[in-house]
Order: structure tokens, then sequence, then C-alpha cells
């Protein structure tokens, strides 16, 4: 069954609240009563960055963005189909959509996997050359994206806890109802 939910429009009200200074379990409580769409709400609230969790990681995701950038410029040259799937977490990544920050694990991860195969089977045939040094270039860049991948949505949109309320309506049958609780999360 497909939501009759406005969602941009919900986003841009959850934005609104969020950026008013109100918490995000405050922002949930108000939506889920005015819309009565619990878990949709509770997505579109958890993805949507609060002004001081941007302030606070936003050098951390600037810092990403950069890495993108290099990595996509010097792609273009060497691989340009890579260049395409970059110049995509480019704009991920520019836009903060935190929602599709794991293609950042996943390109990261077959990056991991791609190099330590490469060098593993080179090493074997041909000994160590200067391919190999560029290799050990890309280890530490695709775990930037990784880690980037894993960390940053953690600590800028953290998960809610789901917790399901047993109750009887006023017919006497028993209901359940699953509300969400938003925590705050530690500092990095």
């Amino acid at each position: 069954m497909k939501s009759k939910l406005d969602q941009k429009k919900v986003k841009a009200e959850a934005l609104k609240l969020i950026n008013s200074g109100q918490t995000k379990q405050t922002v949930y409580d108000e939506l889920v009563e005015k819309y009565k769409s619990r878990f949709e709400i509770a997505q579109i609230v958890r993805y949507t960055a609060s002004p001081d969790k941007l302030k606070q990681y936003g050098i951390w995701n600037t810092l990403f963005l950069g890495l993108i950038l290099l990595v996509t410029i010097y792609s273009i040259f060497e691989a340009p189909f890579v260049s395409i799937m970059l110049a995509f977490l480019l704009y991920i990544v520019a836009q903060k959509q935190f929602k599709y920050y794991y293609f950042n694990n996943l390109f990261g991860s077959t990056a991991l996997a791609s190099s330590f195969t490469i060098l593993v089977h080179q090493d074997f045939q041909n000994g160590f050359g200067l391919s190999n040094y560029a290799l050990l270039l890309i280890i530490p860049i695709a775990l930037a994206f990784v880690l980037a991948g894993i960390y940053l949505p953690y600590y800028i949109t953290p998960k809610y806890r789901e917790q399901k309320l047993h109750y009887r309506d006023p017919e006497g049958n028993e209901k359940i109802k699953v509300v969400h609780f938003f925590e705050e999360v530690k500092k990095l």
C-alpha cells in the first residue's frame, strides 16, 4: 500500500522545526500527531540533520567531499567508468544525503577488495613494481570511504529506537502501537 504522505512537504516542515532548535523527539511527536504516519515520519526526522550536528561534523563531511573530488578528477583520466560512480558519490556527499552514504561503503569495500586482490596477485607474479605503490595509495583512500560511510551518518543522523507498546482500545481489544525514540550519540 502506497503512502499518501507528501514526503517533500513533511521533510521541509521537519527541517524548519529542527532548525528552530527543537529536538528530534519533539519534532517527531509533533509530526506524528499531525500526519499519523509513524515509520515514515521517523525516517524523515532521522535523516534531517540538525544545524548543530552539521556544524560539529561538517568539517569531516567537507574533507570527505574534497577527497572524493580529488579521486574523481584523477579517475577521469585513468578510469572514466569509475569517475561516473564517483560523481554519483560526490553528489550524495555534496547534498548531504546521509540516507545514501552506504554507497560510500560499497564503493570503498569494492576498491579495498580489488586492491588487495591485485596487490597479492601481482606480488606473486611480477614482484613489487610501480603499480603496486599506486595500489598502496588506493587502500587508505578506500578505507576512508568505508569509514566515512559508516561514521558520518552515525554521528550526524543517529538511528532511532523502536518500542512496541501494548494497550487496549475502548472496545477492550489488545492493540500494539510502535513508538520511535530519538537519542543523542556521544561526540566523536
